[in-house]
């Protein structure tokens, strides 16, 4: 697609989009003149706006930043909307823009001048609202469009979800659908899939949540509540995840972090569902204990200490009034913690 077409299709998008838990992020990132920033998902640049004018506000004037995203076509919309921001700055000579995964950043910011994280890192996961707007994308049950949902749209070398429909075997994906989607029909889902690709392959987004819909419908019983999400939600989030090994590199990326960030610096992580808050929570449960000894024990004998402190007892939720405003803020969970 010609850049020109990219620019004109998908610049109003970008600038309908709404960063979710916006103000709790910047208060969670503890803003500061000269620290460095890194916005690992930076989607159509709606976080790393707000936190530039707020560094701006503070009296900033060459701002440490870095914006990564591995969706090309994101990436470019991120850096129009953003320009102007940086046009305001005395020198951008220490901001960057950088298509790639988010557990690339550790070896990524060595290639700019950037040993390690003083200031804070953000991470909102999950598949952004451009994204889901974006029919040929394929990551909506509502559009029609093929079935891909790579977040990284230009690597031929990831198998799209089609791939995985029409190739894999019956028990791959039960699994696929049981583990990253915790779908409860997975079984009956994967076998009218396997059944209908022999006679024609898996091709349209409306076809997979439609048959997924008729599933529902004979396994629930005649007057049973609806679902309160759409039947499809979950099969579309297991494609999703698995199409981009997000727990895998959500995974690497945590594991990472007590060497990528130093010292009073920040990470504020957003989730979506609870796979992801649940790898979050329990990756971080023993920097934040430290000792690791026996509860008998009467003393610490074992000599480890936290490396990370949480700013906040329980994960932020959006407000009532934000969630009306911004659907996509509804099942959003905010996890911040500071490095020791």
């Amino acid at each position: 697609m010609p850049r020109e077409q990219v620019r004109e299709d998908l610049t109003p998008i970008a600038e309908k989009h709404v960063p979710v838990l916006l103000d709790a992020v910047l208060k969670g990132l503890n803003l500061e003149v000269g620290k460095t920033y890194v916005d690992g998902t930076l989607g159509m640049g709606g976080h790393s706006q707000c936190l530039l004018e707020a560094l701006h506000d503070l009296g900033e004037r060459s701002p440490r930043w870095v914006g990564v995203d591995q969706d090309a076509r994101a990436l470019g919309m991120a850096q129009e909307r953003l320009a102007p921001r940086l046009a305001g700055f005395e020198t951008k000579q220490h901001t960057h823009f950088v298509q790639s995964n988010y557990s690339e950043i550790p070896e990524k910011l060595p290639d700019l001048g950037v040993t390690g994280i003083d200031g804070g890192l953000l991470l909102d996961l999950g598949v952004s609202s451009y994204q889901l707007d974006t029919a040929d994308r394929g990551f909506s049950f509502m559009r029609s469009g093929p079935l891909d949902m790579r977040m990284n749209g230009t690597d031929d070398e990831i198998p799209t979800a089609g791939d995985i429909l029409n190739t894999a075997s019956f028990e791959e994906l039960c699994r696929i659908f049981e583990i990253y989607g915790e779908e409860k029909y997975a079984f009956p889902i994967a076998k009218a899939i396997v059944a209908d690709r022999d006679e024609s392959p898996w091709q349209d987004t409306l076809d997979l949540a439609k048959l997924v819909e008729r599933i529902y419908r004979l396994k629930q019983k005649s007057g049973k509540a609806k679902e309160a999400k759409h039947p499809a939600t979950r099969v579309f989030q297991a494609l999703r995840m698995a199409v981009n090994g997000e727990l895998e590199h959500l995974e690497s990326t945590l594991n990472t972090l007590p060497t990528l960030m130093q010292a009073g610096s920040r990470v504020a992580i957003i989730t979506f569902h609870s796979l992801e808050d649940r790898l979050v929570k329990q990756t971080f449960k023993p920097w934040l204990d430290g000792c690791i000894c026996p509860p008998q024990f009467p003393i610490c004998t074992c000599g480890k200490t936290p490396s990370f402190k949480t700013v906040n007892r329980k994960p932020l939720e959006a407000s009532e009034a934000e969630k009306e405003a911004n659907p996509r803020s509804r099942s959003a969970k905010l996890r911040v913690y500071s490095r020791l």
